[in-house]
């Protein structure tokens, strides 16, 4: 039996606790889990996730560069830029499709040189791990194209866990639709359309860096506004969860899991 977990350091203690005791209930399951940190659990191995080799990353750019310009294409003209790029971001995926989604009005040459920019700026950023400096990099630079409204509803909707609606962005975050929609055409946004609905999410690395760029009381606003959005909606998840809507409202409960989880984790830390 395999079982997979994404981005465990959101949960990091609670989740290694659940994992170890399932190895002990069932020897025979591999669990298969994503992190930053280790989860130093018995039996754990370490598989560092390395970048796409350079023919892979390349494809992976034009693919994402052709959705964006059709009649992109790689040839002797910006063969040696397309190459230095994919070098820049070491391969990151994330990085390579947020470079992407300007090939309409950025030639790989002009990528290379704002990346190499952004990379400069890096030691006076609140940054991460040694490991991560190309990819914030990506992430800074195609965020300094953003205008400023855009670019701070980016960083706003790092107050989401896991995915969230249209409602409670324009709720929580005063963020319509239309804005949704233009953070996701940049590769900024994930949606996935469900039986409920359009669902969006972060890329934890995008997540994890909107965070840093918000200050101590935007971020309190947030989660204060977060934290109220989302006793509400336990509220009237509670009456139609004792409805004829019950399995409809059991999908909805597992869709906000996370958000829930974080809105009671907030309320816990204020009463402290």
């Amino acid at each position: 039996a395999l079982l997979l977990c994404e981005n465990l350091e959101q949960a990091l203690r609670a989740a290694s606790g659940v994992i170890e005791s399932l190895l002990i209930a069932v020897p025979e399951l591999t669990v298969l889990a994503t992190s930053r940190q280790r989860l130093a659990i018995p039996g754990e191995e370490l598989i560092a996730v390395a970048g796409l080799p350079e023919s892979d990353a390349i494809a992976l750019f034009t693919d994402r560069a052709r959705s964006v310009s059709p009649d992109f294409n790689v040839d002797s003209s910006n063969e040696a830029s397309v190459r230095a790029l994919c070098q820049l971001v070491e391969g990151s995926p994330l990085a390579l499709e947020l470079a992407a989604a300007w090939a309409g009005t950025l030639t790989p040459a002009e990528m290379c040189t704002q990346l190499e920019a952004s990379a400069l700026d890096l030691p006076e950023r609140k940054g991460g791990p040694e490991r991560h400096r190309s990819l914030n990099a990506a992430i800074a630079w195609s965020l300094t194209l953003l205008e400023p409204e855009l670019r701070q509803s980016f960083y706003s909707l790092s107050i989401f866990h896991g995915s969230f609606d249209a409602e409670a962005a324009q709720n929580i975050c005063g963020i319509t639709r239309h804005i949704l929609a233009s953070l996701r055409d940049r590769s900024l946004l994930r949606s996935e359309a469900i039986e409920g609905g359009m669902r969006f999410s972060l890329h934890e690395s995008l997540r994890a860096y909107g965070q840093s760029e918000l200050s101590p009381s935007e971020q309190s606003d947030l989660i204060a506004q977060h934290a109220k959005y989302f006793q509400s909606w336990a509220v009237e998840a509670r009456k139609g969860l004792s409805s004829s809507e019950e399995n409809l409202w059991n999908r909805k409960l597992r869709e906000n899991w996370p958000n829930l989880h974080a809105a009671v984790e907030a309320q816990l830390t204020t009463l402290n």
